[in-house]
């Protein structure tokens, strides 16, 4: 659409809209500016306060974990010996504190009470990207939102990438419980 003169309330032919606004002064523009830039610089400080770094966490998301339902286990390690011990398959979620994917998959999918329910047959295992690069280096996890299934045993199994459905996690949580139920090798520590 051509663009218009707002002030005069007439029609310049041949100039788009943005072309035809009245100039700023550069002192203006400068100002305008420097007001934007402060609020997105304190906007990132109120998201910084309110998950700090250095708070253990035992959701993939900032949150009551009562209300989240599944019980995560934060850190790989721990969680194979826990996975180890209980003789149960893992259910690894790979995030990252940044990865706004991460978050909308835990505040939608992980809260799904068909997926807590099967939450409970597995191991969950939270994996920051940013606190344990070398897990992710060794599952080679290269995007975020990545669910890894793996035996007790470690054998890795079935894998998501990206943002799920709960249909379809719900749909590889059950794939990984059948394989292990055909498969007793992969879960039995020999």
């Amino acid at each position: 659409m051509l663009g218009s003169d707002c002030s005069q309330g007439r029609q310049k032919p041949g100039r788009p809209a943005f072309l035809s606004a009245p100039r700023l002064a550069p002192r203006r523009v400068g100002s305008r500016l420097a007001v934007s830039l402060a609020l997105v610089l304190c906007a990132g400080c109120e998201i910084r306060e309110e998950t700090p770094a250095d708070v253990p966490r035992s959701t993939p998301s900032a949150g009551d974990p009562s209300q989240r339902g599944i019980d995560f286990v934060v850190g790989y390690h721990r969680a194979t010996q826990a996975a180890r011990q209980q003789q149960k398959p893992m259910m690894i979620f790979f995030t990252a504190e940044w990865c706004t994917y991460c978050r909308q998959m835990a505040n939608e999918t992980l809260l799904q009470k068909m997926v807590v329910s099967l939450s409970r047959q597995f191991v969950c295992v939270l994996v920051d990207a940013d606190a344990e690069p070398d897990a992710c280096r060794d599952f080679e996890v290269r995007s975020f939102p990545t669910i890894q299934f793996v035996s007790a045993r470690g054998v890795r199994l079935n894998r998501l990438i990206g943002k799920q459905p709960a249909s379809e996690l719900i749909s590889q949580m059950r794939a990984a419980l059948e394989t292990l139920a055909r498969r007793p090798d992969l879960t039995i520590e020999r």
